[in-house]
C-alpha cells in the first residue's frame, strides 16, 4: 500500500503481477474487508499497465472468461481496444452484438474501424444510444464518413443539429466524405442541413427510380 498526497490509501500496483491487476478491477469498495474500504484503487493506472505490458493473449483471456460486467467493460475500453493487433480484432469480431453498452460500443467501434460493414451497420442502428461521451462518438460518426457508409447520411444530418460541436464538426465532415462534390463551406448550420437533406432526398427517389 501506498498513501497519496491527499492522505488516501492507494495499492502500489506496478509491482503486482497481471492477474492481480485484473482481480482488482472486479473489487467495488463494498466487496473489500472494513478496514480497507477507504482504500482508492487507482483503476486507470492499472489499466494504463496493463497496456504497456501488452500481454495480449493473457488479456484476450482474460476478457473472454470473465463474467464480470465492469472487468470486460475495463479491458475492453481501457485495454484492449489500443491494442491493434489481429488476434484481438478476431476476437471483437465474434463478439459484435447489438446490446446499448459500453463495452459493446467498444468492440463494435474497433471493428468498424478496419471499414467492417456489419460493425458500421450497428454503430449505426444504435446511433448515439450507447452510454460514451459526445467525443467519444465522434470518432465513431468519423467512421461513416471515411468508409463511405450511406445508410448513415439521416442520422449524420440529425448530427448538425446536436449540441456537442465535435459531434456537428465530425457529421459535417463525414457528409461533405460522403458527397464530395457538395459546398466546402455553408453560411449556417441550418443552410448545411437544408443541402444535405436535399442531397439525400435526391438519392433516396433515384434509388427508388432503380428498384
Amino acid at each position: 500500500m501506498v498513501v497519496g498526497a491527499d492522505g488516501k490509501t492507494r495499492r502500489a500496483c506496478r509491482s503486482e503481477d497481471s492477474a492481480s491487476l485484473v482481480r482488482m478491477l472486479a473489487l467495488p469498495s463494498e466487496d473489500l474487508p472494513k478496514n480497507l474500504r477507504e482504500m482508492e484503487l487507482p483503476y486507470p493506472e492499472i489499466c494504463e499497465i496493463l497496456l504497456e505490458r501488452r500481454q495480449t493473449e493473457f488479456l484476450i483471456n482474460a476478457y473472454q472468461q470473465s463474467s464480470d460486467a465492469r472487468v470486460r467493460s475495463y479491458l475492453v475500453s481501457r485495454v484492449l481496444y489500443y491494442i491493434e493487433e489481429p488476434a484481438v480484432l478476431a476476437v471483437f469480431r465474434a463478439q459484435l452484438s447489438e446490446e446499448e453498452d459500453e463495452e459493446s460500443y467498444y468492440v463494435a467501434n474497433y471493428v468498424a474501424k478496419t471499414g467492417d460493414t456489419k460493425a458500421l451497420k450497428i454503430l449505426n442502428c444504435h446511433y448515439y444510444l450507447y452510454p460514451v461521451s459526445s467525443v467519444q462518438w465522434s470518432d465513431t460518426v468519423e467512421l461513416f464518413g471515411k468508409f463511405g457508409y450511406r445508410p448513415a447520411i439521416p442520422n449524420l444530418i440529425e448530427s448538425l443539429d446536436a449540441a456537442s460541436f465535435n459531434l456537428v464538426d465530425a457529421a459535417e465532415e463525414s457528409l461533405e466524405k460522403l458527397y464530395p462534390d457538395s459546398p466546402r463551406k455553408f453560411e449556417s448550420l441550418e443552410a448545411a442541413r437544408d443541402y444535405f437533406t436535399k442531397r439525400a432526398e435526391e438519392e433516396r427517389k433515384r434509388e427508388e427510380v432503380k428498384r
